[in-house]
């Protein structure tokens, strides 16, 4: 990875130009064109991820954030083990995104549809959500009892997701079951 810093909005647009990111962070209050109008620009040449990471914590603020073409929305100071958990997250959800579009993209030749890479699918997700909960438990710093809980009930969900689906494959792999 090579970080590219841009001190000024001017400077950000040029080093865009120049060298294409995987990823943006960009900060609402840079001087010359603000993150605001950066944003726009950005969404007008790339769909590259922009993450907005910003001192403004206003509601409104996120929403127009997201509304002008943000992926996500944090707010300053940022916490490693915050950017740790949506990073997995994202990154999780883009496997299964690619997934589903190589299934379901690759079986439209077929009549008939398989049952084993929707299984994966869903073995993907359960995976996901436990990684995430995990990661929110382990590096989340303090949580409520009411977010304690739903972390909880999302780890459970997705170890009973995994366990339900990973079954399922292996009765039909002892059922001698074949997907067209």
């Amino acid at each position: 990875w090579q970080t590219l810093m841009a001190h000024d909005g001017w400077e950000a647009l040029r080093l865009f130009d120049e060298q294409p990111p995987d990823l943006v962070l960009l900060d609402i209050g840079l001087p010359g064109p603000d993150g605001w109008e950066l944003i726009g620009r950005i969404r007008s040449r790339s769909q590259v991820p922009v993450l907005m990471v910003t001192a403004l914590g206003a509601e409104a603020d996120k929403i127009r954030g997201l509304g002008a073409g943000a992926d996500d929305y944090m707010n300053k100071p940022v916490s490693f083990p915050e950017l740790t958990i949506q990073a997995i997250d994202g990154v999780l959800v883009v496997i299964i995104v690619l997934d589903i579009a190589y299934t379901v993209l690759g079986q439209l030749r077929s009549s008939v549809m398989p049952v084993r890479p929707f299984l994966y699918i869903g073995i993907l997700a359960g995976v996901r959500d436990i990684l995430s909960a995990s990661a929110h438990l382990s590096f989340g710093g303090p949580l409520s009892n009411r977010d304690y809980d739903h972390t909880l009930v999302a780890l459970g969900v997705g170890i009973g997701v995994v366990f339900v689906l990973v079954a399922s494959l292996l009765i039909l792999g002892r059922s001698g079951h074949q997907d067209p």
